[in-house]
């Protein structure tokens, strides 16, 4: 119960002259007062705060801000944000009214805001989601080569021309008296290489490199064969003329921004992908500019979803699945599993996060090749 007057802090001031005026014989005192804190989820001026001793003696509260209490545990309201200087008095009343008092200083900001947002990366084109609570307002600010731009929405969206560090910062606030941050760095993507390895059903050691790769401006290219040769065409072609299997990698240049992506590759001696060889061909086309002698699968054909995958990875195709594999960035085959099926699942949930390549192979001999982000 609050009271508001001195009579609460005359009769506590009493009780401690008594004890001091008891006969010398009497035991030390073991009163140790101390206290917990703890606030409010629901009321940022809402706070319960508890003695540490479990006497069922008295417990006298002041709060700083000229209300008092009394109880092991109590809850007081205050007025507004500030420094408050909080004391407890705890007397065992059943051992000759000994007494100790702690005295502490608690600061209360009244500012449970929290700044948080997330982003996806549109080939330089940065969407911005906020995930910010209890705010009121914001401030975005945007640096990069030492230039400075801001932004007052929810969720803005930024263009990058240059895949130099970009700093991106956050201000969320509540009620203008209170500022939470989150500060972090990114480097814009402005191109993304891929490309999947087909191979021709007409003809023996000859095969096509499709190249997936998206941009928004056109990099310069260059394919290194993993022979020694290599190319700056967009759209080679390449004759290996010793044993695989090689490490064939495309690299993206746009600016000062350079981006990788690698596979191997080779044939058996039936003209099979995948393995030591003998002589063979390979061309590069953009995708969309496969021939027909290539038995390559369309994206169209084949659904792959979620992608990124979490857990599941579910797989549909318009025909027959005769097995699929996944493939680390490395080259390992790290899941493996033979289905007759159109539709299949594929847990993924034991595997590290990272980039994995899908080989899905149908009964008809196509061969299909998706990136997949786990």
């Amino acid at each position: 119960m609050k009271v508001k007057n001195y009579l609460l802090k005359h009769l506590v001031y009493a009780l401690i002259i008594v004890a001091c005026f008891k006969s010398p014989d009497i035991k030390a005192c073991n009163v140790n007062a101390n206290f917990s804190v703890s606030a409010s989820t629901a009321n940022i001026y809402l706070y319960t705060f508890g003695a540490y001793d479990s006497l069922a003696g008295y417990h006298y509260w002041d709060f700083g801000d000229g209300t008092q209490d009394t109880g092991a545990k109590v809850v007081h309201l205050f007025g507004g944000p500030g420094l408050y200087k909080i004391q407890l008095i705890v007397i065992d009343t059943n051992y000759s009214n000994c007494s100790d008092t702690i005295t502490l200083k608690i600061g209360i900001s009244g500012c449970n805001v929290y700044a948080n947002f997330n982003m996806v990366d549109s080939f330089g084109h940065l969407y911005f989601t906020n995930l910010s609570s209890n705010a009121t307002s914001y401030k975005w600010y945007f640096t990069q080569n030492g230039n400075s731009d801001s932004s007052v929405l929810t969720n803005p969206d930024k263009l990058f021309s240059s895949c130099s560090t970009v700093t991106i910062l956050l201000k969320a606030f509540m009620n203008n008296n209170c500022v939470s941050s989150k500060l972090i760095t990114y480097e814009p993507k402005l191109a993304v290489p891929y490309f999947t390895i087909e191979r021709d059903t007409t003809t023996n050691f000859s095969g096509l490199i499709v190249d997936k790769s998206k941009y928004k401006v056109s990099p310069s290219y260059m394919w290194f064969f993993g022979d020694g040769d290599s190319s700056s065409s967009a759209t080679p072609t390449h004759t290996y003329q010793s044993m695989g299997p090689f490490n064939l990698c495309l690299r993206l240049t746009y600016g000062n921004c350079v981006e990788y992506w690698c596979d191997s590759l080779g044939f058996d001696s039936t003209g099979q992908l995948n393995a030591v060889a003998q002589p063979f061909t390979l061309k590069v086309v953009r995708e969309g500019q496969t021939t027909s002698s290539v038995k390559t699968m369309q994206n169209s054909f084949v659904k792959l979803f979620p992608n990124p995958v979490t857990d599941v990875l579910n797989i549909e195709s318009g025909e027959e699945i005769s097995a699929v594999r996944l493939i680390s960035v490395n080259g390992q085959t790290v899941l493996q599993k033979v289905a007759n099926e159109t539709k299949l699942q594929l847990d993924l949930r034991m595997l590290n996060t990272g980039v994995y390549v899908l080989e899905i192979e149908m009964k008809d001999g196509g061969i299909f090749r998706e990136r997949i982000m786990r």
